[in-house]
């Protein structure tokens, strides 16, 4: 458990209890403080995911997954564990939008929350006693939490409200304002952003905003920072360093950090860098900066004050010359730098940063990043490319058992 095995439970225990004195700084009303307040030492923190893959012939199928917020090991086998998967053929057409849910994935959340509440409430039996399942955060892409969770404020309502965790729009309350007088923050957590009642919404905290997980591998790698990206290159080819090609690419996660850092490195050169060039080298090398901190410097899971500090300063500084940059560019005509629902979102993780000041522990902004969550997607969903579509659920369930079991099979705390 967590890398310890069934011997070493007393480093299994403080590790429980270190966990659950930290989240107290972040979640301090959370009902496990009450329900379990005598045995935190035997509660499991864990986080759903829910997501898309692409199963036969590209077709969609929905997979979830659960799994602890303290790993084993960074391989997604040891910490995202199957729980179902449904082709999208058997739940698209009862979509009825964001706000209203969907009656066939609902139906199969009520299952997962009834699980879910047996274990929180009666604990899963092991050779060393009992163990509680806390189930803490949902992650998945901005869609599937929007959908899941019934709300009604998301990114598609532009200019209505966008945002789940306040009430910025494209209006009165813009959400692209980083000031600190920024209307918006005041907003934060005034109203629920659900429309309909949601079976997650039984889960402890379930009803809550702060269940929603802020990932920073959707709204950064995959949002922001690859806007960020592909406006400095056009803006770099319009300044006549590069030469335009003919066609476009696609740009994964990963790919959008490695070319920020290259970025840094070639607007590191000796150039005659003009107000907006020095507003994009200055972004750039914040992000880096952030990314660095979160991934690299920190443990995945916890920052002290001081990194939390250093966290929100260098994301302060990106966002800040993003929206300089962005309106230097539009005041010269050109559509760079845009203004995305993303920004908005990034702005709400140096809004938690800037909140959590004074506290001796706060969440790491990666510590819900789903990369490897992203990974578990693609493992399941070719397992089902092979199977008909009538089975393609259980067969994809019974080759992610062998699958993990041969993951984890070389674990000493099995033998």
């Amino acid at each position: 458990m967590f890398g310890h095995d069934y011997r070493e439970m007393a480093q299994v225990e403080a590790g429980l209890s270190e966990f659950w004195g930290r989240f107290r700084h972040t979640w301090p009303d959370h009902d496990v403080y009450t329900t379990h307040a005598q045995h935190l030492s035997r509660c499991i923190p864990c986080r759903m995911h829910a997501d898309e893959g692409t199963s036969f012939r590209r077709a969609g199928i929905y997979q979830q997954s659960w799994g602890p917020i303290i790993k084993a090991g960074p391989a997604s086998a040891l910490h995202c564990f199957f729980y179902t998967a449904m082709l999208a053929d058997d739940y698209k057409e009862d979509h009825v939008g964001y706000g209203a849910g969907n009656n066939t994935l609902d139906s199969l959340m009520r299952h997962f929350v009834e699980d879910a509440m047996d274990c929180y409430l009666n604990g899963v039996p092991s050779r060393q006693g009992l163990f509680y399942i806390v189930i803490l955060r949902l992650e998945g892409d901005l869609p599937a939490q929007a959908k899941l969770s019934h709300s009604g404020r998301n990114y598609t309502n532009d200019p209505n409200p966008i945002c789940s965790w306040c009430l910025a729009d494209g209006r009165q309350i813009p959400f692209g304002d980083f000031r600190r007088t920024a209307a918006w923050r005041a907003t934060i957590s005034q109203q629920p952003p659900w429309m309909s009642r949601s079976p997650l919404h039984d889960l402890p905290g379930g009803e809550d905003v702060r269940f929603l997980s802020k990932d920073l591998f959707h709204i950064s790698q995959l949002g922001i920072t690859r806007t960020c990206v592909a406006s400095v290159i056009c803006f770099l080819v319009t300044m006549g360093h590069f030469q335009p090609l003919v066609g476009g690419t696609s740009v994964k996660g990963s790919d959008a950090r490695l070319l920020t850092k290259w970025l840094v490195d070639y607007l590191s050169r000796p150039f005659l860098l003009d107000e907006i060039s020095q507003h994009v080298f200055e972004l750039l090398y914040a992000i880096d900066d952030f990314h660095r901190l979160c991934y690299k410097q920190c443990a995945r899971i916890w920052m002290n004050e001081a990194q939390m500090e250093a966290a929100r300063k260098s994301l302060g500084r990106f966002l800040v010359n993003y929206s300089m940059a962005a309106k230097k560019c539009h005041d010269r005509g050109w559509l760079f730098f845009n203004i995305t629902p993303k920004y908005h979102y990034m702005l709400h993780i140096e809004h938690d940063l800037r909140m959590s000041m004074g506290h001796e522990w706060g969440f790491n902004p990666a510590c819900f990043a789903t990369e490897m969550d992203e990974d578990y997607m693609g493992v399941s969903s070719r397992m089902s490319r092979a199977a008909h579509a009538l089975g393609a659920p259980r067969r994809t369930a019974q080759r992610w058992l062998i699958y993990s079991w041969s993951k984890w099979r070389p674990w000493k705390f099995h033998m």
